[in-house]
């Protein structure tokens, strides 16, 4: 999934097929189809339907890629839950297109003036444009991953003999900026996990284990290792990871082995977090969320 052509960045996350179609359109997508000014008595339902369908795609579309590239905020996950909706509406419009060029419609059968573009001709463009949304989307989402980054400064619990006033306060503040983009990153892994029924998910899994090994576990680590280990932190961390973690992607394949994008958080835990765990609700409370991944 490297380079940068956009197309070739984020190609290995696009998953055409699976788009799931949704029962409303977000706000944007309400107001195109609600705003379609043809007289009852000249078109009838399906006809009405199709060129809904064809107006979202054209007024939609444009609005959306721009709203990806410039403006959505990926770590925000009431902005990408909204851009999913968006997504998956907009898919739904493309594909009643597609369904009506397969079934032979033009628009000329149903009432549009002649110059206006044929049915097949439309749902091929739409398609084009929601690839290359999806694109995006993708290539959004990587550069995020890879734009992270956690320092390694660990709050002090508490002041060592040597440590000035000056030297604890600039030391909770390193620390206290490194936990932020570490919560950062975590709501970005729950992003990851919004996409997965829009984009590729074994894709979308890979950019997790980056984010996972590269940026979230050596930063827990170092927690564990701080004097002393800030153990209730890290376990507070690793439940908001696994809290972001899909149901699909919580199993254990037939040989009893873990997915690969859980996996290395599960090791984490087993090796390094729970040797530490000196509190025994503590330890029933982390062993039940992971007995919470179900076998496939």
């Amino acid at each position: 999934m490297g380079g940068n052509d956009a197309s070739e960045h984020g190609d290995g996350l696009v998953d055409i097929g699976t788009h799931q179609p949704t029962t409303s359109f977000t706000s944007t997508v309400e107001v195109t189809e609600t705003s379609t000014s043809v007289p009852a008595s000249a078109l009838h339902e399906e006809a009405n339907i199709i060129l809904s369908a064809q107006l979202a795609c054209k007024i939609v579309l444009p609005r959306l890629k721009r709203a990806v590239m410039y403006s959505w905020r990926v770590q925000s996950l009431s902005e990408s839950a909204s851009l999913r909706t968006a997504v998956q509406s907009i898919s739904a419009a493309t594909e009643r297109l597609a369904a009506a060029a397969r079934g032979g419609w033009r628009m000329t059968d149903i009432g549009a003036v002649q110059e206006e573009m044929e049915i097949n001709e439309a749902a091929v463009a739409a398609a084009t444009d929601v690839k290359s949304l999806l694109m995006s989307i993708a290539m959004r989402l990587e550069e995020a991953v890879d734009g992270t980054c956690i320092p390694p400064c660990v709050c002090p619990l508490r002041a060592g003999g040597a440590q000035t006033v000056a030297n604890l306060r600039e030391m909770e503040a390193a620390g206290e900026a490194s936990r932020r983009r570490l919560w950062r990153a975590i709501k970005l892994s729950h992003a990851l996990g919004l996409w997965c029924d829009v984009l590729a998910q074994d894709a979308l899994q890979q950019l997790l284990i980056r984010l996972s090994t590269s940026h979230l576990l050596p930063y827990l680590k170092r927690c564990l290792t701080a004097e002393p280990p800030q153990v209730e932190f890290v376990r507070a961390a690793v439940e908001a990871i696994v809290q972001g973690i899909p149901d699909t992607w919580r199993y254990r394949d037939p040989g009893g082995a873990f997915t690969p994008c859980t996996a290395p958080l599960i090791a984490f835990v087993v090796t390094e977090l729970s040797p530490l765990l000196t509190d025994s609700s503590a330890a029933i409370s982390l062993m039940a969320m992971f007995s919470s991944l179900r076998n496939s």
